[in-house]
């Protein structure tokens, strides 16, 4: 088993077999819904299939007019701007700050009009401004979606993240803060919102299909050297292929509506057994983060731009010589990192350009020099510390035959 890439399971099959007396009582969902209510500071929850579902329904719950504008930070997952016109809305995308995040001071007085709401993503597990923003929301009049897909678990003073909203969301798919298999929570102070939610949902998915994903993250699990590689060829024919064609229609964000359902009991069984852990696994990622960022400061050629105590799934790291964020990836992969880009620009796909009121030129210079890297919970060790440290040290330096030699 490889220790230089990154799996991104939090869940062991240990957790799977406890798992399976709650999935048997036939009221998994109910109870995973009451634990989120205490462990969110008594905040009402609705579990989905999805983290793009919660927000899906949510806009729908809130009531804000349709096709009215929601703003959207520029360095976001793709999967916001899709939910957002699945719900009717027209997206408003914004540039953002050196933090990656939406800010007050990103927002151009033009991308306000017919504005009726906004969503702040915590990226790769960090805070963005929330309260600055939670202010900024209320003197414009717009509802605020507090969106934590990426943070679940992390808290801002004493108070969760997800919970600063009108609406907030949460997710526990994979490559998410606390990753499981897949699930999505949509969170509100306001009861009514959860409900008129609920009777928005297609059902459930079925159980074989949860066993399905189930297995194959066990798979990836243990072949992830080769699913690294493989994720780089495929990679680079997305590339190609963005290259030759225009990608998904803004007008068919791919999400049909019957997909617009309950997170199946299987794996909301797996994500209660896996939630009394949440803060104990938050701060093994914050001390981890911590002690990969406080080993990388100093060095040439990069810096670091996160804080300190912020538990990272990714970790961004900032080129400052001529190096740019696409080849130092493909260097890092080929030495059996497994590091990747921040997300790319909405406003620099065709299919969403249109959405971008104002220039988004922070974004797109962040997109070129920032980095990110794994924080490994599973395997954080000595000899995967000095691995990173080998390899970031070649290419600061220039050494790209080294990086490209075999290791």
């Amino acid at each position: 088993m490889n220790d230089f890439s990154n799996s991104f399971v939090d869940w062991t099959v240990v957790d799977l077999v406890r798992s399976l007396p709650r999935h048997a009582r036939g009221n998994a969902v109910e109870e995973l819904e009451r634990a989120i209510f205490l462990a969110m500071e008594q905040t009402p929850a609705l579990t989905t299939n999805l983290g793009r579902t919660a927000l899906i329904l949510g806009l729908r719950a809130l009531g804000t007019p349709k096709e009215s504008g929601v703003l959207i930070p520029a360095i976001v997952c793709a999967t916001v701007i899709q939910a957002i016109l699945r719900s009717g809305h027209t997206p408003i995308i914004v540039d953002t700050a050196d933090d990656l995040h939406i800010a007050p001071e990103t927002i151009a007085p033009e991308s306000l009009a017919g504005a009726g709401a906004i969503v702040v993503p915590h990226l790769y597990g960090m805070s963005a401004p929330i309260i600055p923003l939670t202010r900024w929301a209320s003197e414009h009049n717009l509802r605020l979606i507090d969106d934590a897909a990426q943070a679940a678990g992390v808290r801002l003073g004493r108070k969760p993240l997800g919970t600063f909203g009108d609406i907030g969301i949460l997710s526990f798919g994979p490559q998410k803060n606390i990753a499981c298999t897949r699930g999505g929570v949509l969170l509100s102070s306001n009861i009514e919102t959860i409900n008129a939610a609920r009777t928005l949902l297609h059902g459930t998915e079925s159980s074989r299909d949860a066993v399905r994903r189930i297995v194959g993250g066990m798979l990836k699990r243990h072949f992830r050297r080769s699913i690294l590689r493989l994720k780089t060829v495929i990679a680079a024919q997305k590339h190609q292929r963005r290259a030759s064609a225009a990608g998904l229609q803004a007008s068919n964000p791919g999400y049909p509506e019957d997909a617009i359902s309950g997170l199946n009991p299987l794996e909301a069984a797996t994500v209660r057994t896996m939630l009394p852990r949440m803060e104990t696994m938050v701060a093994a990622r914050r001390k981890s983060a911590d002690d990969i960022i406080r080993s990388l400061q100093g060095r040439p050629g990069i810096e670091m731009p996160a804080p300190n105590g912020t538990p990272f799934a990714k970790i961004p790291v900032r080129l400052t010589g001529e190096l740019k964020a696409a080849e130092t990836v493909a260097l890092l992969r080929k030495m059996n990192i497994d590091a990747s880009r921040v997300y790319r620009p909405l406003a620099l796909y065709p299919e969403y350009a249109a959405y971008a009121r104002q220039p988004v030129p922070n974004s797109i210079r962040l997109w070129e020099t920032t980095f990110l890297i794994p924080n490994p919970l599973h395997c954080r060790s000595r000899r995967y510390m000095l691995h990173l440290h080998k390899a970031l040290d070649r290419i600061c330096a220039g050494d790209f035959q080294a990086a490209h030699a075999p290791q």
